[in-house]
């Protein structure tokens, strides 16, 4: 019989493990951003970690993500406090939408999402804070890479 730690997990949706996921590498991101930008970096990270929310403010106020950016990451944070902290909680298509309309520039709009397919608007915040990062000198993103594409299981 299994236990109801398994039963839990295997009833997850993989939404959330998305959601969780993407955040933790969108945090590595906004943390290797940072040590790329600042003279002296382990004065911040040495004896702390630093929460996701001021990984944010801290890039914005480096002009190394824009307050639009900022807007993305932050709804993709309150999406992950949710995964996080509300057991029965899936993440729905108008999260992901507001995660999108953060995004938006009038006239400038991102790729149409894909009928049936959830999760773009993350990967279009991980590309955008990915390429910010890598503008900064921060060339050492795929260091945490799994090997492959499949899952390490």
């Amino acid at each position: 019989m299994k236990s109801n730690l398994v039963r839990y997990v295997d009833g997850q949706v993989i939404g959330k493990a998305f959601v969780i996921s993407g955040h933790l590498w969108l945090e590595h991101v906004l943390v290797r951003s940072l040590f790329a930008k600042l003279p002296y970096p382990d004065a911040l990270f040495r004896e702390r970690t630093l929460g996701f929310q001021m990984l944010v403010a801290l890039c914005e106020a480096l002009g190394i993500i824009e307050p639009k950016l900022s807007e993305a990451l932050r709804v993709v944070n309150t999406m992950r406090n949710r995964c996080a902290h509300h057991a029965r909680y899936e993440p729905t298509g108008a999260e992901f939408q507001a995660v999108r309309s953060a995004l938006e520039e009038p006239g400038e709009p991102l790729p149409p999402a894909t009928p049936g397919e959830w999760g773009q608007e993350l990967e279009i915040v991980a590309e955008l804070l990915e390429r910010r990062a890598r503008s900064v000198g921060a060339t050492d993103l795929d260091a945490i890479l799994p090997e492959d594409d499949g899952p390490q299981f």
